[in-house]
């Protein structure tokens, strides 16, 4: 009898091994950017709980899981967290983007300033916030105390490239200069007059935010004031700063 028992409990384990065997299955795959390169580190589970894995250096990942998992869950910091469906026969590519983040900036700024009377070169400010959506406000002066304040929206074009487009106000410098000559009673006599000034006009502009690195950026933009009945006067910004 107790033969018996010892051979029934034996056979009843090897029944529950295999059973657990049968109920776990073997999936493999690789975590990858956007450019296709590997990402170690990830974490990869399955989508409710349970089994999870680590990629490894090539972004490879293996785990066990249940044969009804439908799919699996991919992280990573700074990545923006993807659920793919599981594949049993083939190897589980996931593709990890960037995540979006919205972050406020702050930029220094020089300016060159070109209308047909007087060239010049300033300086000025400029900051918002950068993300998917943003925006912004920007000051600049020249050496001709010509003064440029525009705001506008960014877009985010990819999470290092942005675009921005904005209105506001400017002002233009001008100059007046004549040479004329007159009789005093005695002989002819020669003065030159000069006057200038600034008018004030309308400012577009458009440009660009290069994302260098987690704290550092670049842009660049173009800003051309319309004033009325005058020339107009074109500006280019180039600047840098910190992305906090």
């Amino acid at each position: 009898m107790k033969k018996l028992l010892t051979l029934a409990a034996a056979a009843a384990m090897t029944v529950a091994g295999a059973f657990a065997q049968e109920s776990q299955r073997t999936v493999h795959g690789f975590v990858i950017d956007n450019n296709g390169n590997p990402i170690a580190g990830a974490e990869v589970t399955a989508t409710g709980g349970g089994a999870s894995a680590i990629s490894d250096a090539d972004g490879s990942f293996t785990m066990q899981v249940s044969p009804f998992l439908k799919t699996l869950t991919a992280t990573y910091s700074g990545m923006a967290s993807k659920k793919i469906k599981v594949d049993f026969n083939s190897d589980i590519i996931i593709a990890l983007k960037e995540q979006w983040r919205t972050r406020a900036f702050a930029n220094a700024i020089g300016n060159i300033c070109v209308n047909s009377y007087a060239n010049g070169g300033g300086g000025g400010v400029m900051g918002g916030v950068i993300g998917k959506w943003g925006g912004y406000g920007k000051v600049t002066v020249d050496n001709n105390a010509s003064i440029t304040a525009t705001a506008g929206v960014i877009k985010g074009i990819t999470p290092k490239i942005y675009a921005f487009v904005g209105v506001g106000f400017g002002s233009a410098y001008w100059e007046y200069w004549s040479h004329y000559s007159y009789y005093n009673g005695y002989s002819y006599q020669f003065e030159d007059l000069s006057e200038s000034g600034h008018d004030a006009g309308f400012a577009i502009e458009f440009g660009g935010i290069l994302k260098l690195s987690k704290h550092f950026n670049l842009m660049i933009g173009y800003t051309p004031v319309f004033v009325p009945d005058d020339e107009s006067s074109h500006n280019i910004n180039i600047g840098c700063g910190y992305v906090f």
